[in-house]
């Protein structure tokens, strides 16, 4: 169960959430959670602990490609609208003159494992278990479909890099990426970096996440947060009653809404009402009885609770629940004539 989801159903036990609130747009600074270097010379050596990243050529032409992956999701709210985005890494040794370095987005799972070159990390150290080679994307595990890593053939973005200091990557390309990371339309990865490999004498240094905090890598992105939104689905079945049992929302479930309530009309005169909260609704309804459908998942039931006529729902100022979503179904049974009715179905997504 996310954490998202935790606070909901935190919310839907009628306890409010102190935190510090949502707003309009919002800006997170993301380090790393995974860096580290594929050499060309030797195929099985790696630097996932290092706090040295590289790209470039070498005196003998031969390639190195750094690696990098931040975890948008955990920042990020789901539905969110990424409005820039933008990478700063700190070259901290080169020999090589001005040259632009190409960010390009990871087509495959790699890993870091826990080898750690010596002196200057040049030469990277033999690969532990889990890191990424140039042969391998996980080693001893899986292998790239490509030497030296599964990526777009289409830079994501490019920057002239100089000597020693701190350069900045932004684009619409990284935009993108991250927008495409957030909607899951493309598996978070991150980015492969790449210069100056039709040369000799190229390749430059970067610092790691391992590195000392000033010169850390950064992904800085500015986002809108997801808006509210309420889908209904299906008409219900009446039961024992005289119109079909619905549900309705009293507003979008924003964030904050303390007035938000959910209505029961229709189904059974008398009956015992429950409401069931589910993290999934179906794309095709179940069957249940002539008439009467289950539109939740039955495998993502989180909660049931008595469903009076009103239910207050109040919702928090809490900013982690932005971009959830939750699917609420009623469900009604009349012990005197033994007639069983099911509710239309709301998703509800938690925003602004």
């Amino acid at each position: 169960m996310t954490m998202r989801i935790q606070k909901i159903l935190t919310t839907l036990g009628f306890a409010l959430i102190a935190s510090g609130g949502a707003t309009s747009q919002t800006t997170v600074t993301l380090e790393p959670v995974a860096d580290t270097t594929l050499y060309q010379f030797d195929p099985f050596a790696s630097n996932g602990a290092g706090t040295r990243l590289f790209c470039g050529n070498d005196l003998a032409a031969s390639s190195k490609r750094g690696l990098l992956q931040f975890d948008v999701h955990a920042s990020i709210p789901p539905g969110s609208v990424i409005r820039s985005a933008q990478l700063g890494m700190s070259v901290v040794q080169t020999r090589a003159p001005a040259l632009p370095v190409d960010l390009h987005r990871v087509l495959s799972p790699w890993g870091e494992g826990t080898s750690f070159a010596s002196s200057g990390q040049g030469g990277g150290a033999p690969a532990t278990p889990g890191d990424a080679t140039w042969f391998d994307a996980n080693f001893g595990v899986q292998q790239w479909a490509q030497m030296g890593g599964d990526y777009a053939l289409s830079s994501s973005a490019s920057t002239v890099c100089g000597s020693t200091g701190r350069f900045t990557w932004s684009s619409t390309g990284l935009v993108n990426d991250v927008q495409a990371w957030v909607n899951g339309t493309a598996a978070d990865f991150g980015w492969i970096v790449i210069s100056g490999e039709s040369g000799t004498m190229t390749a430059r240094a970067f610092a790691t996440r391992e590195a000392a905090a000033g010169q850390r890598p950064t992904l800085t992105v500015t986002y809108d947060p997801p808006t509210a939104a309420i889908v209904g689905y299906g008409t219900g079945c009446a039961g024992g009653g005289i119109l079909p049992m619905t549900i309705t929302a009293s507003s979008q479930p924003t964030v904050p809404n303390a007035q938000f309530s959910l209505r029961r009309t229709g189904g059974p005169r008398i009956a015992t009402f429950v409401l069931n909260l589910f993290g999934d609704i179906l794309s095709s309804p179940l069957p249940l009885t002539p008439g009467c459908d289950l539109w939740g998942n039955p495998g993502t039931l989180l909660a049931s609770v008595t469903m009076p006529a009103v239910l207050p729902l109040p919702i928090p100022n809490d900013p982690g629940i932005l971009g959830a979503t939750l699917g609420l179904q009623a469900f009604a049974i009349d012990p005197a004539t033994q007639t069983f009715a099911s509710s239309s179905a709301l998703q509800l997504r938690f925003g602004l």
